[in-house]
């Protein structure tokens, strides 16, 4: 890491960054929630004052989905900062099969192998491919699945993989509507 990199993650920790995009004062990398899996084509839920909506047999909960007969679960998908203890997180949407959907929901964990996925948003700065082969692994303390990404073909599986640089990391930030990259 440079020392540029290390002054703009210490002015991030210590005085915070008010962000031009949402208007918060953002003092550390948070996590970037995507509302609904991309076939979603109904309301978002955030913002609804809604725990979850039905329409018709689609549902939307804030882990849950089905979409015309397809189920989708919320799952974490980490990426790691290079030289940063605290890697960029991302909560999205994996496509799971009838039976692993019926697993999750009565509680079963994933086999260590995991469910089979499918990455079922587009992520900011990268292609927005549908349907990217991943799989879902036992979440950290019980938390959501966590997403791997097992398409070696994809940028997602270099940069879950090999890591991502700062620079990166401040540009999917920006892209996402959060200006996270302090001025020095």
């Amino acid at each position: 890491m440079t020392s540029l990199d290390t002054a703009r993650l210490n002015r991030l920790a210590t005085q915070g960054v008010p962000c031009a995009g949402c208007g918060a004062l953002h003092r550390e990398f948070f996590e970037l929630a995507l509302d609904h899996p991309f076939s979603w084509g109904h309301a978002p839920l955030a913002g609804s004052g809604q725990t979850g909506m039905r329409i018709g047999d689609d549902f939307l909960t804030r882990d849950r989905c089905r979409v015309t007969g397809v189920h989708f679960i919320r799952a974490s998908l980490v990426l790691p900062i290079h030289d940063s203890d605290t890697p960029l997180r991302f909560s999205i949407w994996g496509s799971v099969s009838d039976d692993d959907f019926a697993a999750c929901q009565s509680g079963t964990p994933p086999p260590e192998a995991g469910w089979s996925s499918w990455l079922s948003n587009s992520l900011p700065t990268y292609p927005a491919d549908k349907g990217v082969a991943a799989s879902l692994r036992t979440g950290a303390d019980r938390g959501p699945p966590r997403m791997v990404i097992v398409d070696d073909s994809h940028a997602l599986y270099d940069a879950q993989n090999r890591g991502i640089t700062l620079d990166q990391a401040f540009a999917i930030y920006r892209s996402a509507g959060h200006d996270l990259d302090p001025p020095l």
